[in-house]
């Protein structure tokens, strides 16, 4: 099946107010994605087409299935990247996190691009090193849980944003967020060959990129569903501590099990992206890493 056929395609989801949500990402969001790959690429190849075939026979077989989108995070191209693979397959909604909202640059292309497009996660920050790291919070994810069932597709990262150029450990947001809204994930990798830098993270290496282009490769992965969690303990037993009130040990032994296995999931996330992804790149999934 063509992409021009797979674009006809009838929504899958319904918002609140009965207005059909498109299958295609927001224009604007298209173009902001396709200029900046354009900019800072020589060339673009995706490889792993054929998953997309996968996803379209699914949404056969179940019309009102939903996706989300784990990827790894080794450049700032990593979302114009994805949204130039599959900004006419999925309506998009990117998950950022909150410390870039505020930023000058951030919410530039944020305005441009169109805000309701991105979602914050939250983000805090370890003085001992001033590392930017991320908090989960179910919270976090009410946002992108309505999105999804009104038929947007979440984009999130799989893992920290890593200027190293290889891939740190999966968290269990993508996973925890499949699971709430009963989505498959489509898990996905972008590989860059040469240039001045991958991460593209400092002002320099914006600047070095745009004149020293790199070769772009982005890879599909196989959508899969993960085994069926109840994860409702862990916002509940999150929302009790919030509010000073002590789980029952029922409770925090239901919470410690979900959790176990939240992070079982993540790690087999980790292994499936990275295996997208040449060996150097994979970081602590590397071959020689492994237990």
């Amino acid at each position: 099946m063509s992409i021009e056929d797979r674009n006809s395609y009838p929504p899958r989801h319904k918002s609140v107010s009965e207005v059909p949500v498109s299958i295609e990402t927001p224009k604007s969001l298209q173009a902001v994605g396709n200029k900046s790959i354009e900019f800072f690429t020589k060339s673009f190849t995706v490889i792993g087409k054929e998953n997309l075939d996968e996803v379209q026979a699914v949404r056969e077989r179940t019309p009102n299935s939903k996706f989300v989108i784990a990827t790894s995070h080794l450049s700032n191209l990593d979302v114009p990247a994805a949204i130039k693979t599959f900004g006419k397959e999925f309506n998009l909604q990117i998950s950022a996190t909150s410390q870039n909202f505020g930023l000058t640059h951030q919410e530039a292309m944020f305005r441009i691009a169109g805000k309701d497009n991105f979602t914050p996660l939250t983000h805090t920050k370890k003085t001992s090193t001033n590392e930017s790291r991320g908090v989960f919070d179910p919270k976090d994810f009410t946002d992108l849980v309505l999105k999804t069932e009104n038929g947007k597709t979440p984009w999130i990262a799989a893992h920290e944003f890593s200027v190293s150029g290889e891939m740190q450990r999966a968290k269990i947001g993508s996973i925890y967020l499949a699971q709430k809204t009963d989505s498959y994930i489509l898990p996905a990798a972008l590989e860059m060959k040469g240039g001045a830098s991958m991460s593209l993270e400092k002002p320099t290496d914006v600047i070095r990129g745009a004149f020293n282009k790199a070769e772009a490769v982005y890879h599909i992965g196989k959508p899969f569903k993960p085994e069926p969690i109840d994860v409702s303990i862990i916002e509940n037993v999150i929302e009790k501590r919030k509010q000073g009130v002590k789980p029952t040990p029922e409770e925090r032994e239901q919470f410690s099990t979900a959790v176990a296995l939240l992070r079982q999931q993540a790690e087999k996330l980790g292994e499936i992206i990275a295996s997208l992804l040449p060996e150097e790149m994979r970081g602590v999934y590397k071959t020689e890493n492994a237990d």
